[in-house]
């Protein structure tokens, strides 16, 4: 998804998506947008959840994307979903008013069979990335197998 994300905002990354290895922070050629990797956000208020897995920063249209992943339970996806918005709200409106920003939160959760919820689509198009459920789908699957076999061989 993070390969995804900067081919889709023009930031620099590898050829291919298995060669990429996330920076902490990387910006566009036009240096409009931001891209961060499993970063810290620095706010004055101490908050528990500070680390969203990626933090897109769009500095012309002033708008944070806070993106989140997940592979649970295929019966839990929903519920993982919501669990995700409600875990960032707080740094969502500490960013806003840090920042004077808009802030969205993108939870992308997977089931680890495949299940996903009508919101993903809608958050990958958000994204600018609306081909990839499918790829998601397929990754979450592997390795729900690969668990599945180290899990049986022991």
């Amino acid at each position: 998804m993070y390969w995804k994300i900067c081919k889709n905002y023009g930031i620099k990354c590898s050829e291919k998506w298995y060669q990429e290895t996330p920076d902490s922070v990387r910006i566009s050629n036009c240096g409009k947008f931001e891209i961060w990797w499993d970063r810290k956000v620095e706010t004055p208020k101490p908050l528990e959840a500070n680390r969203p897995d990626v933090v897109l920063i769009d500095q012309e249209k002033k708008h944070w994307t806070m993106i989140d992943f997940s592979v649970p339970n295929d019966a839990n996806v929903e519920k993982k979903e919501l669990e995700k918005i409600e875990k960032y709200t707080p740094l969502a409106h500490e960013i806003r008013k840090m920042n004077h920003v808009s802030v969205r939160t993108v939870p992308l959760v997977v089931g680890a069979l495949g299940v996903v919820s009508n919101n993903l689509e809608k958050g990958l198009q958000e994204l600018g990335i609306g081909y990839a459920q499918t790829c998601m789908q397929k990754t979450a699957i592997i390795g729900t197998t690969t668990i599945l076999k180290k899990f049986l061989s022991s």
